[in-house]
């Protein structure tokens, strides 16, 4: 090889190098995910978000800023006024206003602007007013209450992710507000439930026994359903011991709704679901009735009932999927 013909190689080799260094800057200069967690007032995002980045800790997880909705009145972040009825629960007119999804007059496209997914975490009950049939409320002394500016935002945000196609996560809550958006039957009451099926039952939902005299959630087994699903790709078995449940609401039937059912519960010889996924649309969203962040940070703290949940690894690894596949 003559000398031109070495320096050309030489050249042609800089060249090869250079790009593949910009490249390699390029990738290295890709931003990292950002998660939003959907608002919430009281103390119920902390383990979501925690859940998630230490999963992966170049993921960027934040709680997002309040949807408002113009119709309403608000004092700061709380709405007040006639929307809300002596239960502190949203009236059924107000609700008809929500489920006419009025993004027009909310600020829902700035607060989900600039993220890769949405996770809806667990709280307070979704209001029977919210359901496609609205229910009376049955003014149970065991209920936790309402959060009508957190059910006028989730709502809302939760609308606006499947009219999107925005990936998401829901858990507890979040899967029965997704059932609600969706137009599913729901079971306002579990023990109420039971009782009108003549089933025994001792809140096995929300307990499974004692440490200390400090009642352990509930744990019982979940039966996924659906191999094909996203929640079987996570857990890979057909049954999830020890999951952390702590609800008393629950999706009945999702037959009307374009929604599929993954997994179920077994409690009492009476199945309840556990699992759903989107069945209108290819993109990435699951939800789930337990909550894997609860197990976590029992572990985590090490609590003295963590033993009583699924593992440390089974709990993040709900979260490193979700983070893998947005």
């Amino acid at each position: 090889m003559n000398k031109s013909n070495a320096k050309f190689s030489l050249s042609i080799i800089g060249i090869i190098m250079l790009f593949a260094a910009l490249l390699l800057c390029v990738s290295c200069m890709k931003p990292a995910k950002v998660i939003g967690v959907a608002w919430d007032n009281k103390d119920n995002n902390e383990n979501t978000v925690l859940a998630l980045q230490t999963a992966n800790t170049e993921v960027k997880a934040e709680v997002l800023p309040l949807v408002k909705y113009e119709g309403f009145t608000y004092d700061g972040d709380q709405v007040t006024g006639d929307c809300i009825d002596q239960y502190g629960m949203l009236t059924n007119a107000a609700a008809e206003q929500l489920k006419a999804k009025p993004y027009d007059k909310t600020n829902v496209a700035e607060v989900v602007k600039g993220h890769d997914a949405i996770v809806f975490s667990g709280g307070a009950d979704v209001p029977p007013s919210l359901y496609k049939n609205p229910q009376p409320y049955y003014d149970l002394s065991e209920d936790p209450g309402f959060n009508p500016s957190r059910d006028i935002s989730d709502y809302i945000l939760m609308s606006y992710c499947l009219d999107n196609n925005i990936k998401c996560m829901g858990i507890c809550r979040g899967m029965q507000l997704y059932a609600v958006v969706a137009g599913a039957e729901m079971i306002q009451d579990l023990p109420t439930y039971y009782a009108s099926l003549g089933v025994p039952y001792n809140n096995e939902h929300r307990k499974s026994g004692e440490i200390n005299g400090k009642a352990i959630r509930g744990n019982h087994p979940v039966y996924v359903s659906d191999k094909e699903s996203y929640l079987y790709d996570i857990v890979k078995t057909d049954v999830i011991e020890k999951p952390y449940s702590s609800h008393h609401q629950a999706v009945l039937k999702v037959d009307p709704t374009k929604s599929k059912v993954t997994a179920v519960g077994r409690v009492n010889g009476v199945e309840n679901i556990e699992g759903l996924e989107r069945a209108d649309s290819d993109v990435f969203s699951f939800f789930i009735q337990f909550h894997p962040e609860y197990s976590f940070g029992h572990w985590k703290d090490d609590n003295p009932d963590k033993e009583s949940f699924m593992s440390y690894e089974t709990s993040l690894s709900f979260f490193k999927y979700f983070i893998d596949h947005i």
